[in-house]
């Protein structure tokens, strides 16, 4: 299927969501790589071409009628090497909204315990 879709592609869990254990691979080396990985943890995987999205659309249709359609944003944190995910979360959660603030607590709650 790689062969067939050309690098880079996308391979990823058949269950879950919110893009925990997603890879993108851009070589045969980082495809079995991700495999590997995979397989270790998920009875199977999707490969798919990977599509570089500006902004994701999700439309809801009720007997062949759109309607209403809304922008996917996901919440994110940027790393520094430094310091842990809980304290990347403190120190953002100290500088915005209260409702930014429950986004990034349900965003939280979503990782293992072992990546806090």
């Amino acid at each position: 299927l790689v062969q067939e879709l050309g690098f880079p592609v996308v391979l990823k869990p058949l269950k879950g969501t919110g893009g925990m254990g997603v890879t993108k691979a851009a070589t045969w080396r980082e495809a079995e790589a991700a495999v590997q990985h995979l397989f270790e943890r998920e009875y199977g995987l999707a490969v798919s071409p990977y599509k570089h999205i500006v902004d994701e659309y999700r439309c809801f249709c009720l007997d062949g009628k759109v309607e209403f359609v809304y922008r996917k944003i996901r919440s994110h944190l940027l790393g520094d090497g430094v310091q842990t995910v809980a304290g990347l979360v403190a120190g953002k959660m100290a500088a915005v909204s209260p409702a930014e603030v429950a986004e990034l607590g349900a965003c939280v709650a979503e990782l293992p315990p072992e990546e806090l």
